[in-house]
């Protein structure tokens, strides 16, 4: 499951990666707090792999991947529901939901449990 984790990421990464650049590049109005989000989502996609091939380890590691992972969760759920609601189509965003939804349900099932039930 953690390999699995880690291949999830990488693709995760690259989505979040190339949609930071297009905020910097377009310019839309609210790109700078948007290019914010999707870049943490990429770094917290690249922690994800770190973890998830055992470099980096302990509680902490755990607390803050899940954390990522509900963000992520909430980012691609609100892209899903600003799809159905936006007046024009932009298929785009289809793609970009789901893997940041896979790579934070797949972080969830690895470290979530380990994180919500620690004491320290």
């Amino acid at each position: 499951m953690r390999t699995m984790l880690a291949i999830v990421s990488l693709g995760a990464a690259l989505v979040c990666g190339w949609l930071t650049l297009m905020y910097f590049i377009l310019g839309h109005e609210g790109w700078p707090w948007r290019a914010a989000l999707s870049g943490t989502l990429a770094v917290h996609c690249l922690l994800a792999i770190v973890a998830a091939e055992g470099v980096l380890d302990g509680p902490w590691v755990e607390r803050m991947l899940t954390g990522g992972a509900i963000l992520g969760l909430g980012f691609a759920l609100a892209a899903l529901a600003g799809l159905a609601a936006a007046p024009h189509f932009e298929g785009f965003w289809i793609p970009v939901a789901v893997v940041v939804l896979a790579q934070a349900v797949l972080t969830l099932a690895v470290f979530g449990r380990a994180a919500l039930l620690s004491k320290a």
